[in-house]
């Protein structure tokens, strides 16, 4: 094959890939769900019961009480940007408006149906974010305040119709466990929502922000066998889906075999149907490694293999996001974490979100 035949060969399989995707993605039977780690998305104002003082303008970190809680942090990064920071209005309204951006440019600038969010303060600021970073786009907000002590909970964002009312399913952590890792106020619960899809069927959708990779694999393991029964509990008929952080690293994975056990458990694991291309959705500078801590996992009758007819997931439609702004990724092509230097606002997020395709079959 010489190279003028090899190129009009590539560019024909090109396009009938974004006419087959195209035609997908306008059909009134497909469905785009995205979760995306938004860092630290905060109000202004001082929480009386969580420990949120490092995100207030500095205009409230004169106060005494505000400064006492900066100051016992753990780490000195931490402490230094809580007495420092000035997280203002103009600040937040920045970092919702990139939001907005890298959400906006998926789905012809409509955004993704139902977006499952991690690191969000209250449903006030999560409103702010639909209504200022997303107009017209006729999200349904939905959070439910957890447990976390900073009071960062899972959120989210839906177009399509919720049935019912959502609840929290807090993870039965082994309380030896929870001791010797600290773990008492320093995790979230599942979000679970049910969902109606066009044509009337349900799904279920599990929000999940695990605990992070500083703390033991065996808590992870632990969250995961957790969510296992809640998706048995409800049968193998039903339409589930577990989107979020799962903070499980390359490494964890490697050492541990994670999501090979997930597919055994019956589990689709969508990034790896699809996305063959993609390095992941976080990046650990220290030893220059990407992981996919943020994840799908679908139930196995979604699995674009199952003879069984109803939603399937869309292999080739998964992606990584990680050009929907032009502050989303530094030079290295790496997640820009938000930060303030100077009144010099760089970044959108320390993490790419991921976007998933289902379609009906």
């Amino acid at each position: 094959m010489n190279l003028r035949v090899g190129i009009a060969v590539f560019v024909a399989g090109l396009l009938m890939h974004t006419s087959i995707h195209f035609a997908i993605a306008s059909s009134p039977m497909a469905v785009w769900i995205m979760t995306y780690n938004v860092e630290n998305l905060f109000d202004t104002v001082k929480d009386p019961v969580k420990k949120d003082a490092d995100f207030l303008p500095l205009s409230l970190k004169a106060d005494p009480k505000i400064q006492a809680e900066c100051r016992a942090m753990q780490k000195s990064e931490w402490r230094q940007r809580c007495l420092t920071l000035d997280y203002s209005e103009a600040v937040l309204a920045e970092k919702i408006k990139r939001l907005g951006e890298v959400i906006l440019s998926l789905q012809g600038h409509k955004g993704p149906d139902v977006i499952i969010l991690q690191e969000v303060e209250n449903l006030g600021v999560l409103k702010q974010l639909a209504d200022q970073g997303l107009p017209h786009s006729d999200y349904r907000a939905i959070l439910l305040e957890g447990s976390d002590y900073r009071g960062i909970d899972v959120a989210i964002l839906t177009r399509l119709q919720p049935l019912g009312d959502a609840h929290l399913e807090k993870i039965p952590f082994e309380e030896k466990a929870m001791k010797r890792e600290k773990l008492a106020n320093d995790f979230r619960e599942v979000l679970v929502q049910d969902l109606a899809l066009p044509g009337g069927d349900v799904l279920t959708v599990m929000g999940v922000h695990l605990p992070a990779p500083f703390h033991d694999a065996s808590l992870r393991q632990q969250a995961l066998a957790f969510l296992k029964k809640l998706r048995d509990q409800r049968g193998s008929n039903r339409y589930t889906l577990v989107a979020g952080d799962f903070n499980i690293t390359r490494d964890e994975n490697h050492d541990l075999g994670v999501l090979n056990q997930a597919e055994k458990d019956g589990w689709v694991v969508a990034h790896r149907l699809g996305c063959y291309q993609c390095k992941g959705t976080s990046y650990y500078p220290p030893k220059k490694q990407w992981s996919f801590l943020d994840m799908v996992w679908l139930s196995e009758r979604m699995s674009p293999q199952s003879k069984e007819t109803g939603w399937k997931l869309i292999p080739d439609a998964t992606r990584v996001v990680d050009n929907g702004s032009k502050h989303q990724r530094n030079k290295q092509k790496t997640p820009e974490p938000f930060s303030v230097h100077y009144s010099k606002i760089k970044g959108v997020s320390d993490h790419f979100p991921l976007l998933v395709g289902l379609t009906r079959k």
